[in-house]
């Protein structure tokens, strides 16, 4: 065997090594995935727990953190190796505004959030898309006296199921409404429930 062709062999050898260091680095680095944020910002709620979603597909991250303001914490997506920040609520809240929970769709798709995002002490519950700046869209209708409690999404992403309080904070009511916020809600317990001291305490969505 030649001179040149076991210098091609060597060659191509320590091509190979190299392309299996680079490979075994970019497993092993980290990624800042909440991006740059001022010394006092933390990704938390306002309570100061750490509150972050991964997507079911493994490609974003949703989570809680005051990076625009520091006393607003909001939610924001982001992919999971890093890259462009996006805010999920929009418009930005106001100050003193929360959002209470949020969940991401089974499909991975969109984000769900309760906050008193367009009345102070007001719940209501809001969809938007995951790495997409757009507007929320508001999925309950008018609720007056109400608040939305919780929600859970069902398994196919289509629709979200959730419930809402009376003044005294109890449960009365559950609605569905399609995750797109095409159609207005309708009344799963229509009428409400018969007694009218009676609270609804659980409910759950069947596979």
């Amino acid at each position: 065997m030649g001179k040149s062709k076991w210098g091609r062999i060597i060659l191509l050898a320590m091509v190979l090594c190299l392309a299996v260091v680079s490979a075994a680095s970019a497993l092993s680095r980290n990624y800042k995935i909440s991006g740059d944020m001022a010394d006092d910002r933390d990704v938390s709620d306002s309570t100061g727990e750490a509150r972050y979603l991964l997507s079911s597909d493994n490609q974003n991250v949703v989570f809680m953190a005051n990076r625009n303001a520091i006393n607003i914490y909001e939610v924001f997506s982001a992919p999971v190796t890093g890259g462009s920040v996006i805010r999920v609520n929009s418009p930005q809240l106001a100050s003193e505004r929360l959002i209470k929970d949020f969940k991401i769709s089974p499909d991975g798709k969109y984000v769900v959030y309760v906050a008193d995002q367009e009345v102070a002490g007001k719940w209501e519950i809001f969809r938007s898309p995951v790495g997409v700046l757009a507007d929320s869209v508001k999925l309950n209708d008018e609720i007056l006296d109400n608040d939305v409690k919780d929600f859970l999404i069902t398994p196919d992403s289509q629709t979200v199921i959730y419930s809402t309080t009376n003044f005294k904070g109890d449960t009365k009511k559950l609605f569905y409404v399609d995750i797109h916020g095409e159609n207005p809600p309708v009344a799963i317990t229509n009428p409400p429930l018969l007694d009218v001291n009676a609270i609804l305490y659980s409910y759950s969505i069947s596979d």
